[in-house]
Parts: structure tokens; sequence; C-alpha cells
């Protein structure tokens, strides 16, 4: 039987809301508006959230505060600033949505087999697979709409959902090792601002070196 998942309006109304930010900041936001949005977004996660996670000060929190974060928010700024890649910035964070967003409902209406028990709860190999298969639909569809789309793309799709998922366990492992449910409450429905981008953050090195040492994007 088919049901809405626990706190579904609250994720759903906070979606939406992303998603409008989102939009709003990419499409309407000078580069100088959004390096300051991005640079909120950093200094908010080493504040607030990181040190829930880790111990402050120490050298595990330094370290995650440079190859967690800043590694991969430069690279994202990096991609964003480059007029040949900025396009990369709206795949990121689709394939991130579209995948977190499958493997959610995946997870709910048919989990039952865990990745890692030790780490989440939550995340089963039912929800990676609506995971996989949403992000597989998704090249689908860009290769209908947009024609230059390499057929490749189908073979990135399977790698982005394993390194989303991946993403999201380690996220999990540091969650289950404070004893904390999620990164923060800033989010209804979601968490913290980390619980949304965990996935994003290794999505962007991906994407980065894919596109600087193989050239397939």
């Amino acid at each position: 039987m088919i049901f809405l998942p626990r706190n579904f309006w609250n994720r759903f109304l906070t979606a939406l809301i992303l998603a409008a930010l989102f939009v709003a900041i990419f499409s309407l936001c000078t580069p100088w508006l959004l390096l300051l949005f991005l640079f909120a977004t950093f200094c908010y996660l080493v504040i607030q959230e990181l040190p829930a996670l880790v111990l402050f000060p120490s050298a595990s929190f330094f370290l995650l505060v440079f190859f967690y974060l800043g590694v991969p928010f430069g690279m994202f700024i990096q991609l964003y600033l480059q007029s040949a890649t900025a396009h990369l910035i709206f795949l990121i964070c689709t394939f991130a949505a579209v995948n977190d967003t499958c493997a959610y409902f995946g997870g709910s209406w048919w989990g039952k087999r865990k990745i890692l028990s030790t780490v989440s709860r939550g995340k089963t190999w039912e929800g990676f697979l609506a995971g996989l298969c949403g992000v597989e639909i998704f090249s689908y569809l860009l290769l209908r709409w947009h024609e230059s789309t390499p057929p490749y793309w189908y073979l990135y799709a399977f790698f982005i959902a394993i390194i989303a998922t991946t993403s999201d366990l380690f996220e999990s492992w540091l969650k289950r090792r404070a004893h904390l449910k999620d990164s923060g409450s800033l989010l209804p429905g979601h968490g913290g601002v980390l619980d949304r981008l965990d996935s994003i953050l290794g999505l962007t090195i991906f994407v980065w070196l894919t596109q600087n040492y193989l050239l397939l994007w």
C-alpha cells in the first residue's frame, strides 16, 4: 500500500522553498551576491553545525573544515565562475535532488534491507535503487531534450547515485558518532543545512574532477 512518508508535508514545503531560493539565487543574483551567499552558508556550517558533529577544537574538526567543506565549496565556486562550466552547477544540484527524492520515497515505501545498519538505519538498498532509477530517468530526459548530451551520461548517472549515497552515508556516520539524528534543525522536515548538502558536496568533487581531468561534461 502506497502512503505518504512521515513528515512529508514539512519536507515538501521546505523543498519548495529551497527550490525557489535556488532558482532565484542562481538566476537573479550577481556573481558577488552568490559568492556572499556561499560564504555565509560555509560560515554557518563551520560555526553552527559542524561543531555539533565533531569536537571543537580538534584535528578532526579542522580536517573536515578543509577537506569536507572547503574543497567542495571551492570547486563549486570555480565551476560557477567559469562560463563554460556554470551549467554544471544546475546539474549537480538537480541530480542530487532527484537522487535524494527518489531514494527517500523508495526507501519509505519499499525499504527493508539496510545498506549499513550500524551507520544509518534509514538508508536501504531499495532506496538506493530508487535513487539510481531516478537519475537514470533524468539522464534519459536530458538526452531526449538536449541532443548534444553524450550517451555515456547513463554511466555517469550510475556513479552519481553511488557517490550521492556514499556522501550521505558519510554524514550519517558523523551524526551516529555524535549521537545525533540531524546535523541541525534549521530546515523543517529535513534537519540541518548539511543534511541537504551532503550529497552535493560529494557530487561537486566528482563533477570537478571529471570536468578538469577527463573533460567529459
